[in-house]
């Protein structure tokens, strides 16, 4: 019996370990670099186009019509069209844009900085492949701000003037939630999988009541994947899943006999869900029908 209850201990610390896990595994996206420099959002006279593409790990970015022709006809990049214009030739304060690219990581760097440009050739194994053309350094004449991110999962710089599209980038993406609305209700979006209900420690098997619907209408039915997965009494059942398949609207589920079962649910449709789960007189507040 303390070899059983030990045994169970070290599981339910296993499965702590796997869930904390999964809380801090971090997802990449673009992180936020600052103003790199000042271009044009407008076609005005003496300014190239600067041509913006994707390989979706690449971005991209080229003044020469006859790089643009033979980058479209690569069939691994796509064509995002005009991002910005520079100007074609030095002065009014103007200075070089440089670009760099690292075959290793398959990244082009663009810069106003000459010492970047230098540093990242020397010691960084970037490859300086020449000037596209001329920037300000400080705003003026009507010029915007040319925003950089870095994307450190697939070594990727980009660069744009939209700052809508630049905060964009940089938000995290977001996984789809089950959102705890009281003890015995929840609500799922799509995609979104997850515990929702624990039953522990006494080796007593039971059942437990759900009503299952959406657009917050308990008489509008919906479905939702349900499994236990847990902790059985005995050895050959711990971490065991126990399927029950897709259940709709109201019913009840019995309890698995054992240690420590929690009940885990998927959505698979294209809406929001609402569950609640409980016992029968908390779930049938919600007049949907009968169990």
């Amino acid at each position: 019996m303390v070899i059983k209850i030990i045994s169970f201990r070290v599981v339910l610390f296993l499965m702590n370990i796997i869930l904390i896990g999964n809380i801090h595994a971090k997802d990449h996206f673009w992180k936020k670099e600052g103003i790199r420099c000042y271009v044009s959002a407008e076609p005005r006279t003496g300014y190239y186009p600067v041509h913006r593409f994707f390989n979706g790990k690449d971005h991209f970015y080229t003044t020469s019509g006859s790089e643009k022709t033979k980058t479209m006809r690569r069939k691994s990049y796509t064509y995002e069209g005009i991002a910005f214009y520079i100007k074609k030739s030095p002065g009014d304060n103007h200075v070089p844009f440089y670009r760099l690219w690292h075959p290793k990581k398959d990244d082009h760097y663009y810069t106003a900085s000459g010492n970047v440009k230098n540093i990242l050739a020397k010691h960084h194994s970037y490859i300086y492949e020449g000037i596209i053309g001329y920037v300000m350094k400080t705003k003026t004449g009507g010029l915007v701000p040319l925003y950089g991110s870095y994307n450190s999962a697939i070594a990727d710089h980009f660069y744009t003037i939209s700052r809508r599209e630049w905060d964009k980038s940089a938000e995290p993406p977001r996984k789809p939630r089950i959102i705890k609305i009281s003890n015995i209700e929840y609500e799922i979006e799509p995609g979104a999988r997850g515990t929702v209900w624990w039953a522990a420690g006494t080796g007593i098997s039971g059942e437990v009541y759900y009503n299952i619907y959406r657009n917050r209408n308990p008489q509008d039915s919906a479905c939702l994947k349900m499994w236990w997965h847990g902790v059985g009494l005995k050895p050959w059942e711990w971490f065991r899943n126990k399927h029950l398949g897709e259940k709709c609207g109201n019913g009840k589920l019995g309890i698995p006999f054992g240690a420590a079962y929690r009940l885990r649910i998927k959505n698979t449709s294209n809406y929001t869900i609402t569950l609640r789960i409980g016992s029968q007189t908390d779930v049938k507040k919600v007049p949907a029908g009968k169990f």
